[in-house]
């Protein structure tokens, strides 16, 4: 889906000039609309630096990606890319392309610049993760090669890669540092990654080879770096699992009071060391020292409790009970944030999130019927709070019983609810209930309950009705009929966007039909002729379908398409 990028920074690639383009080319494309569209709005001629050819630049990017890559090189040399903040944005443009699994078009689109790597370090993630994630880790390694600096950061995420062969993995660690120590604590992550590799493998030799070496690397980076060893808290967990798991239990044992020193009791180290610390004892059957770290945290939650009592910190236990799987504890402290006098919410609509989050562990674990008692409960306590308070912890939790997969709870809510709000237009009648009668609808359409929801919108807000609906089938996925509603309301806006990339998932009559209702709707905007930002969405988004989908347009969208063509290069009109 094309969404709008401000100003952007935008990078891609194509493009050529009007002139060139009446010679080149009989049939215009979507692309030489927004063109000639931007030779009115913005000539280039008169906006010669980089942030005044934004819109040509985000032209050029959809060209570099979707169309021509000639004409995207011949307009790369009638833009800004020399000034500095063309350089920087740039950078961030091929970055960004990377990011999008296109690694290998981002660096042909940075030798359009000049560039043969990354101008910042930081840039270099985008294109190692977009190697990895398309299985050529061999380019990644290639570009590391180039900068020292980056290889340092990110070869680790390069290893990982190699998951199913670690004698690569450790060639390619050995050829870069054998025996040097230069970055130690990046050189500890990438050493237990090699040790993991071995240990998934059943080569327990090796995994211990380099699981010594991890932890003599472990040692130097503490010496060096003392306040960084609570932030390796994975790779603890990680060299006690290998050597629990290879008979080396004492060294496990003493790594583990060596990563509870090193978090502490408190804090953020300590909260996410915790969840792997517990499940290796607990997966080892280590049940005292399970226990007695599980119950230091228990009792530190109770004395905040009997403090200064906190449903973020009882949730964050209850999110580690579910962790756990410790099913019968998650349930005693369900129970204590629902029902306790201390936890009931007053104004602080954070305290219903918590709560209403509790739902969604206690639906994960199948404790439906404890569950249902706790949305009655919640439901009550929700209406001792002001109208406007009740509403927003309502909808809060018909959205998470959607999310969670019980529309059935969220539209038993919704009926409940619907009095509520009849209730308070009849003692407030000069009120404009017509925002919360919408977000009724909204709740009904959480349960998936079409009819209801339609039913308020039309008894009580009218005017609102095609709008919601649209939402409301956009939100259900219900695609075609978001479509009809789309069709009779003779619009073309930014949810036409998600509407034409979800009915062109492929090439069918009806995608054909909606891209010719968007081609033809937009002959009749007035600001065709302008810098027009929503038409120009719409043209970019029909051109990648065609790219995407290999489609040729029919007789009928390509005389719209020179229909829209020839009214984008009709003269500017002088301002009167």
């Amino acid at each position: 889906m094309k969404f709008k990028f401000a100003t952007l920074l935008t990078a891609a690639t194509v493009f050529y000039s009007y002139q060139s383009l009446a010679q080149s080319q009989q049939s215009p494309d979507v692309w030489s609309v927004v063109e000639q569209k931007l030779q009115n709005a913005v000539p280039l001629n008169e906006n010669t630096t980089f942030k005044s050819q934004a819109a040509w630049f985000e032209l050029h990017r959809e060209l570099f990606m979707y169309g021509p890559m000639s004409r995207a090189d011949a307009l790369l040399k009638k833009l800004d890319t020399q000034s500095n903040d063309a350089k920087f944005s740039l950078n961030r443009e091929a970055s960004w392309i990377a990011e999008n699994n296109s690694p290998d078009a981002a660096m042909v689109f940075l030798s359009k610049i000049g560039l043969d790597k990354p101008s910042s370090i930081t840039a270099y993630e985008s294109y190692v993760d977009g190697w990895v994630n398309r299985k050529q880790p061999e380019k990644a390694l290639a570009l590391l090669s180039k900068n020292p600096d980056a290889r340092n950061f990110y070869l680790a995420t390069f290893l990982e890669s190699w998951h199913s062969e670690p004698d690569k993995t450790a060639a390619i660690y050995n050829e870069n540092y054998a025996d040097k120590i230069v970055v130690p604590y990046t050189q500890l992550k990438m050493l237990v990654i090699i040790a993991k590799q071995y240990h998934a493998k059943g080569d327990t030799a090796k995994a211990l080879v380099y699981a010594d070496s991890a932890l003599k690397m472990f040692d130097t980076a503490i010496a060096q770096q003392p306040s960084a060893e609570a932030y390796r808290y994975q790779e603890y967990l990680d060299l006690m699992e290998i050597y629990y798991a290879t008979g080396n239990k004492e060294k496990a044992m003493a790594l583990s009071a060596r990563l509870r020193k090193a978090t502490g009791n408190k804090g953020n180290y300590f909260q996410y060391s915790l969840p792997g610390l517990l499940s290796f004892y607990k997966k080892n059957e280590l049940t005292q020292n399970y226990q007695e770290t599980l119950s230091t945290y228990v009792t530190q939650v109770d004395k905040i409790f009997n403090f200064a009592p906190s449903p973020r910190i009882e949730m964050e236990l209850i999110d580690l009970l579910s962790k756990l799987d410790d099913v019968a504890l998650m349930n005693k402290r369900i129970d204590l944030l629902m029902s306790a006098p201390e936890y009931t919410c007053y104004d602080d609509r954070y305290c219903y999130e918590y709560k209403i989050k509790a739902l969604k562990n206690l639906f994960q674990h199948k404790q439906n019927a404890v569950a249902e008692k706790h949305i009655a409960t919640l439901s009550a306590e929700a209406q001792t709070l002001t109208f406007a308070e009740w509403e927003d912890a309502t909808n809060e939790m018909g959205e998470v019983l959607e999310e969670i997969g019980h529309p059935e709870a969220a539209q038993t809510l919704a009926v409940s609810a619907e009095a509520i709000y009849i209730s308070q237009a009849k003692a407030w009648p000069d009120e404009d209930m017509s925002r919360s009668f919408q977000r009724l609808a909204e709740l009904y359409g959480y349960g998936n309950d079409t009819v209801n929801a339609k039913r308020v919108l039309h008894q009580h807000v009218p005017s609102l009705e095609e709008e919601a609906m649209i939402d409301h089938y956009m939100n259900a996925k219900q695609w075609s009929q978001a479509r009809e509603l789309m069709i009779n309301a003779d619009r073309v806006d930014n949810k036409n966007l998600m509407l034409l990339h979800q009915i062109c998932a492929e090439n069918t009559p009806e995608c054909q039909e909606h891209i010719t209702f968007t081609l033809k709707k937009l002959t009749t905007q007035a600001s065709i002729t302008r810098q027009d930002d929503t038409g120009n969405q719409q043209l970019y988004q029909i051109g990648n379908i065609f790219h995407r989908l290999g489609i040729t347009p029919g007789a009928e969208q390509q005389a719209l398409i020179q229909a829209l063509y020839n009214k984008a290069a009709e003269p500017k009109k002088a301002t009167p």
